[in-house]
């Protein structure tokens, strides 16, 4: 009788792990499971009109929204990823998909049914939540699939992402000119579109500790997946292992570029979103936020996909470009402070998002690909953890109630513009030293060697100038594994 007590209460465990080595077999499925996932999360029309639509039901000006209901967000949004940032890999980022969901299923119930200035309050702390547990799903893909098809599905995952926000803002916009639907109505559409994200979520499968697969679309590519210790097994053991990986991530002179970039130009690219619509109210009445939100983000989207096929050596050029892009940016929100036209100030916001979602998408994957442990999640919740703190800096010193200086929004956006100004000035000047160091023609040699290797051997360009590397032809292989030994000097640019 225990027997039989006993078989019965582990008959659900054993059936949805026996799930979920099924499914993670088939990187695929997966992949599809996911990027439907995102869709749906993304798929909230009524986000476009977020700042008209709390300007008509909660009676609250453009100023009180600015400094007493958005800087919560930011407050949340740090608060949560400092709890979750330790837990992210240990629970393995499937519990924080479902918080995420959860969250966003909040910030909507808040939206829909609330009215006063603490509900909106508390409508931006479970937005924080919600998008704190994000890393989560960014860094889930990579748990259950191979190194070799990182390109891929780092494109897909972000690509779907967008093309979801573009969906949602045309629909939007759709339906709010031709009357079909209010602001009101937009946000219960958008909840059934997060329950079903939410619903989907629970059939992801868990990724496992430890153990190798083979890929069923192909039996001779096997991957490992390394075992994450659970953070109540030993407190004072997992401490010391976290500050000793991060240490040995970040010794790493590429993942340090490319994370102190995404740090960086992360936090001015939430700060300038979480306002745009407050500057867009100052400069005209005109509403076409849904129209300029979803072309943004589809032009994001294109230039997040076409990542995955550009044969570029960016360990080489990588710092130039983002010097120039971040150069780019800071003239966009600058120009964008001082226009008085609305569409003028529409183009510039399409520039300034589509740059900046071609290389998020482009660090992202370098960092990725640089990783000799499964710590996605801790790496990417680091960097979001620094732009954070960035950012609550500039919301102190910028627009919250109780900063001195309360600046209006049009000269927040000229401080948010002078702030990519130095982004890019310092990692041009960074790139043009290390090209002139090394020299600028065997720079170009060395990029067209590498290029040319990598088309041999069938893939972009993925980590570093494999030129430099005698085991070349070893550094991508069918295991997934890092060839890479974890003594080695880290290469200079």
């Amino acid at each position: 009788m225990p027997s039989s007590e006993q078989g019965g209460r582990s008959w659900w465990p054993r059936c949805f792990g026996h799930y979920s080595e099924f499914i993670v077999q088939r990187w695929k499925l997966v992949t599809l499971m996911l990027c439907t996932y995102g869709f749906f999360k993304e798929l909230k029309p009524s986000e476009a009109f977020l700042n008209p639509y709390l300007l008509s039901r909660t009676n609250l000006t453009n100023n009180e929204l600015s400094s007493s209901v958005y800087p919560f967000w930011t407050y949340s949004y740090l608060l949560c990823l400092l709890l979750f940032l330790p837990l992210t890999d240990w629970v393995r980022y499937k519990p924080m998909i479902l918080l995420e969901s959860i969250g966003y299923l909040g910030t909507r119930v808040l939206l829909i049914w609330g009215s006063s200035l603490q509900d909106m309050q508390w409508m931006q702390i479970f937005y924080g939540l919600a998008t704190a547990t994000e890393v989560a799903y960014y860094s889930y893909i990579y748990s259950v699939v191979s190194r070799e098809h990182y390109p891929f599905v780092n494109s897909a995952v972000r690509a779907v992402v967008l093309i979801g926000r573009s969906t949602a803002g045309y629909l939007g916009q759709i339906l709010d000119n031709t009357g079909a639907l209010n602001y009101r109505q937009l946000n219960i559409f958008s909840f059934v579109s997060i329950s079903l994200a939410f619903f989907i979520s629970i059939f992801l499968p868990m990724p496992p500790h430890r153990q190798t697969y083979t890929d069923s679309t192909d039996n001779d590519s096997t991957f490992e997946v390394s075992y994450v210790p659970s953070p109540f097994s030993s407190l004072g053991k997992n401490i010391r292992s976290f500050f000793r990986d991060v240490r040995e991530i970040f010794r790493d002179r590429q993942v340090l570029r490319w994370s102190l970039w995404w740090a960086l130009a992360t936090c001015g690219e939430l700060q300038a979103g979480n306002y745009i619509q407050n500057l867009w109210s100052e400069i005209s009445p005109v509403v076409y936020y849904g129209y300029v939100e979803a072309t943004a983000t589809l032009l994001g989207a294109g230039a997040a996909f076409l990542v995955g096929y550009i044969s570029l050596t960016w360990s080489i050029w990588g710092e130039m470009l983002l010097g120039v892009i971040s150069c780019i940016d800071s003239f966009a929100l600058f120009f964008m402070a001082h226009t008085g036209n609305i569409y003028l100030a529409y183009g510039l916001w399409l520039i300034f998002r589509a740059t900046y979602a071609l290389q998020i998408t482009v660090a992202t994957l370098q960092v990725a690909q640089r990783l000799r442990k499964q710590r996605y999640g801790l790496v990417f919740g680091i960097n979001m953890l620094v732009a954070l703190i960035l950012q609550t800096v500039l919301t102190a010193v910028c627009t919250a109630h109780y900063s001195p200086l309360r600046l209006k929004i049009t000269s927040q956006f000229v401080v948010y513009g002078c702030y990519f100004w130095l982004i890019g000035v310092v990692f041009l000047a960074a790139g043009v030293y290390s090209r002139t160091k090394e020299g600028w023609k065997e720079s170009w040699i060395r990029d067209k060697e590498n290029r040319r290797l990598m088309r041999d051997l069938g893939h972009a360009d993925l980590c570093e100038p494999l030129t430099r590397r005698p085991d070349a032809a070893l550094l991508i292989n069918t295991s997934g594994h890092d060839m890479d030994s974890g003594d080695e000097e880290p290469l200079d640019m």
